[in-house]
């Protein structure tokens, strides 16, 4: 029974949600803002899925077109796993995924410097190859 002058009880949860405010506010990520027109799963799926970064930042067609590219790039990696084919498939996947995400992060850096845009582009290929690719040859 709820009573309008007492205010309710702190959940089980609360000391959880306190302890992220804390570590956002720390790391700074609540002043981290996407961009207008990029959802939040949109961002994660282009992580995820290679090139799917064209497709959410706007470009459709050439963001069809790099899925479709990167689908055939994979199977051609698994196929011939080990032999030039498939590490010249590996080499244009990696390349396609952080060309994908580098267009969508360049909504970010609108009036960056160059140095900037280069560490970035370079940031997210060590990223991508570090995370994900290199587990994957594993």
């Amino acid at each position: 029974m709820r009573s309008p002058y007492y205010p309710p009880r702190a959940r089980w949860y609360g000391r959880f949600l306190c302890f992220g405010d804390g570590l956002r506010r720390r790391l700074a990520l609540d002043r981290v803002r996407l961009p207008p027109g990029i959802s939040f799963f949109g961002l994660v799926g282009s992580l995820l899925v290679p090139g799917l970064g064209f497709y959410v930042s706007g470009c459709r067609r050439l963001g069809q077109a790099a899925v479709a590219m990167c689908a055939v790039l994979s199977a051609v990696f698994f196929i011939w796993l080990g032999y030039p084919a498939g590490n010249w498939a590996f080499g244009l996947l990696l390349s396609i995924h952080s060309t994908a995400l580098g267009h969508l992060v360049e909504t970010w850096l609108p009036g960056e410097r160059l140095r900037v845009r280069i560490a970035c582009a370079a940031g997210i290929l060590m990223a991508l190859g570090w995370l994900i690719y290199l587990p994957l040859r594993m």
